[in-house]
């Protein structure tokens, strides 16, 4: 587990460091843990931020010593958000990382549904699932 811990922020030092990262890191305080990918991550402070290929974002939770790179899908918004958000599905107390909308720009990205929220939504047709956002600060 240490050990890919340490893999994993030696990747994003090294991305960081070879020019890779394209913007600036968002900073979100996420009040739960939530599902992205096949991993699960706790609550915290987190870092989003892009590479140079657009579909790649970097998750970076240094106070939970986490960090990750996910594809995504490109959208385009009907409404711009006013600030960047991120927009996470509920399914009871499960919440599972959608879409990260890229503030003013009227684009952002959405995350490829893992099997575990497949799994969780067709169990869960009793309950609905919620949209839950949080906002950059």
């Amino acid at each position: 587990m240490k050990n890919r811990i340490v893999a994993n922020l030696a990747l994003l030092a090294a991305l960081t460091g070879a020019g890779l990262c394209a913007g600036d890191a968002t900073h979100f305080k996420i009040p739960f843990a939530f599902h992205v990918g096949n991993k699960v991550m706790p609550a915290g402070s987190y870092d989003v931020s892009t590479l140079t290929d657009p579909a790649a974002l970097v998750i970076s939770c240094f106070e939970c010593k986490k960090s990750m790179v996910v594809l995504t899908n490109g959208i385009s918004l009907y409404k711009a958000a006013e600030l960047p958000t991120l927009q996470f599905q509920r399914y009871g107390e499960e919440y599972f990382l959608e879409k990260y909308l890229n503030g003013p720009l009227s684009m952002g990205r959405a995350f490829y549904k893992s099997k575990a929220e497949l799994e969780i939504a067709k169990r869960s047709t009793a309950v609905q699932p919620d949209l839950v956002a949080v906002k950059a600060h």
